[in-house]
């Protein structure tokens, strides 16, 4: 008596290992856009936080209100303790939007409204000149592969 598998077993088996290893595969495939997602994720907010690390130290070493040379929604100047000028805004590259500080490029992943500066007097309301100016909000939004993150911080200025 030969033993062996029919035909039909065999064809009744290999389906059962297609359908182990479709499974098994569609796993895998689910796990590495996970890891890319969370990747992209990290990323972002790596980078948004040196950013905005940079800006705020640049913003925290402003001498005087009277050094401050530009405030608005989307840019913001000033002059340091050594005279420089420093300037920070949202670049546009074309096809994407970067932010800049003095010339550098601190992210290129910025949205078309990844920056933006909200400027506060003494008792917390709109400041509408540099003279009143005590407290700094910056607000940055970051896209890159289908992610987005978005980081707000303030910093009170150290002199009036």
């Amino acid at each position: 008596m030969k033993k062996g598998f029919t035909l039909v077993e065999t064809v009744i088996g290999l389906a059962v290992l297609a359908l182990v290893v479709y499974g098994l595969s569609v796993f895998i495939v689910k796990g590495i856009e996970a890891w890319q997602l969370l990747r992209e994720r990290n990323i972002l907010q790596i980078e948004s936080r040196i950013a905005m690390s940079r800006m705020l130290d640049q913003v925290r070493g402003i001498p005087s209100t009277l050094e401050v040379t530009t405030m608005n929604s989307s840019a913001f100047s000033f002059y340091d303790h050594s005279g420089v000028s420093h300037t920070i805004r949202l670049g546009n590259g074309g096809t994407y939007y970067y932010l800049d500080l003095d010339g550098y490029s601190l992210s290129d992943n910025l949205t078309s409204d990844g920056l933006s500066f909200t400027y506060r007097n003494a008792a917390g309301n709109s400041a509408a000149t540099a003279a009143e100016l005590r407290s700094i909000r910056i607000a940055l939004k970051l896209s890159k592969g289908g992610e987005h993150f978005e980081l707000q911080s303030a910093c009170r200025l150290r002199a009036p």
